[in-house]
């Protein structure tokens, strides 16, 4: 084939062109020697970021009755169409921590706050949101 410049090669995002170096062996030398530059695929290697992508999904895919025992809350008491429980966040002498399994939210009437399991499980245990979806996820 014949050789074209270096900017008439059309690369994907992310690749590069790769060269031999000149100081190898001759047989390896002659082994990369080529017309043309090769093009190296970029790893499938997952960066952190993609990493905390997937750990949130699962965090998010813990159902809040998990949560709720996770965190010692005692269990559930029928209350209409939601279950209650005694709020981690205020003293609570009978439950007032409003849950609806359903839709995966709660809800604490004297706190007027409200969440997902993971926003229920920062605020019990006073951690941040990287903490608690760690601790989730294991």
């Amino acid at each position: 084939p014949l050789a074209l410049p270096l900017d008439q090669y059309q690369l994907g995002a992310g690749q590069r062109v790769h060269r031999p170096r000149t100081h190898r062996s001759r047989a390896v030398a002659a082994l990369l020697r080529t017309d043309y530059p090769r093009v190296v695929s970029p790893s499938p290697v997952l960066t952190t970021h993609e990493r905390f992508g997937e750990m949130v999904e699962t965090a998010r895919e813990v159902p809040l009755l998990e949560v709720v025992q996770r965190l010692g809350l005692g269990t559930p008491a029928q209350k209409g169409r939601e279950l209650a429980v005694c709020c981690p966040l205020h003293d609570d002498s009978h439950p007032s921590l409003q849950l609806n399994p359903e839709k995966q939210v709660w809800y604490c009437h004297p706190c007027g706050i409200g969440g997902d399991a993971i926003k229920l499980y920062m605020r019990a245990r006073r951690i941040e949101f990287a903490e608690a979806v760690r601790e989730l996820a294991s």
